[in-house]
């Protein structure tokens, strides 16, 4: 699911301690790879950390570790 990304989201994600990537993920492996096989770019917290980032990408797999 692709949502459009506003500026206040950085912030709120903090302040509400909100997980929605592959670091906090349950599919998540020990060696870094989606248990799944799903890409990961749109869903890694570095995707995120980028100021210029437009677009919130949500995976359909993702289950809260």
């Amino acid at each position: 699911m692709r949502l459009p990304l506003g500026p206040e989201f950085a912030e709120e994600r903090e302040r509400y301690r909100f997980r929605f990537c592959c670091e906090d993920c349950a599919h998540l492996t020990r060696e870094g790879d989606c248990a799944h096989g799903w890409p990961q770019q749109d869903h890694r917290l570095a995707t995120y950390q980028d100021a210029t980032r437009r677009v919130l990408v949500f995976c359909k797999e993702f289950e809260l570790a």
